[in-house]
């Protein structure tokens, strides 16, 4: 497990404004995200997919891992767009990210 974490992490660095590999930040994403939102977070771009191309790269059903990803989304960790008869989830950067969007919620 502590490996996914440690490439979800390298997937943030990836991102322009990257995050290096840190206990610390290791210890803020076992805190954010749960074993299998690291494993669904693997899944999902930066730039966005549609939920049958992450189904796809998951080998879930549809409807667990829409159910899954709207679970992040309203975490703020995964971004949900909604438009038209089309929906895309694109994973948060980490600053200006999913830092701030974890914390803010409509309530």
């Amino acid at each position: 497990m502590e490996d996914l974490y440690e490439r979800l992490c390298q997937n943030f660095d990836k991102h322009r404004n990257g995050c290096p590999a840190h206990p610390t930040i290791l210890g803020i994403l076992k805190e954010i995200f749960a074993p299998e939102e690291v494993r669904l977070a693997l899944c999902v771009s930066f730039k966005g997919l549609e939920l049958e191309e992450i189904a796809k790269r998951t080998g879930l059903s549809q409807i667990e891992k829409q159910s899954l990803l709207e679970k992040i989304a309203y975490k703020g960790i995964i971004f949900c767009k909604k438009s038209r008869n089309r929906i895309r989830y694109a994973l948060m950067p980490p600053m200006p990210g999913f830092f701030e969007f974890s914390l803010i919620k409509d309530e």
